[in-house]
């Protein structure tokens, strides 16, 4: 199927405008898009071949093509559905079972919660754990830092990145806008950040 759309348009957004995009837990129109959660992998065509990309990372151009299900592109978001789900239990329970659905590659409207345990057990057994909640996706680091708050930040590398809190040397407690709660797509922020995250730096 064709679409014409605007060249230089986020491909993301213009897929979620067309009801045809994956969900996708880091991307919001208004924060510059990291691909983090690597959920909106699509397979685009180059030079004759099929190769996945993350369609948050793109921007629409002439002639482009595209499939947003295959079995190369469900199989990809079925992978990083599995990493995610190693920061389970959510509070956001839709985010849960999405990551669930989209790991066991199922349709089904709903889970049964044996599934959804059964699940973790697969992902997370034997295995470290990681802190549960956060996917480490930057959309509240993001959002504190466009509205000028600059309250957040990511740190370190790799498995030891993580998000700290920055207080001010006379130890005021973070503004009350609440936009990281409101932004977080698992649900992890149910305090103010400085009660969430550890202690980073001092501004």
């Amino acid at each position: 199927m064709c679409y014409q759309v605007a060249d230089g348009e986020n491909l993301l957004q213009v897929l979620r405008n067309l009801n045809l995009a994956p969900t996708a837990l880091c991307y919001h129109p208004g924060i510059m898009t990291q691909g983090c959660c690597g959920l909106c992998a699509v397979a685009v065509k180059e030079a004759g071949h099929w190769q996945l990309k993350l369609a948050c990372q793109m921007k629409t151009k002439s002639n482009l093509t595209l499939k947003t299900v295959s079995a190369q592109v469900l199989s990809a978001r079925a992978s990083v559905a599995k990493l995610l789900l190693r920061h389970a239990p959510f509070n956001n329970l839709q985010c849960e079972e999405m990551l669930v659905k989209t790991m066991l590659m199922k349709d089904s409207e709903n889970l049964t919660r044996s599934e959804i345990t059964h699940a973790f057990s697969v992902t997370i057994n034997g295995e470290k754990l990681l802190p549960a909640g956060c996917i480490l996706c930057g959309l509240c680091v993001g959002i504190c830092k466009n509205l000028g708050h600059n309250r957040l930040v990511m740190l370190g590398r790799g498995t030891h990145t993580r998000i700290a809190y920055i207080a001010s040397e006379t130890g005021h407690s973070c503004e009350s806008c609440r936009a990281c709660q409101q932004i977080c797509p698992t649900g992890h922020i149910s305090e103010t950040p400085d009660k969430v995250f550890p202690l980073g730096l001092y501004r």
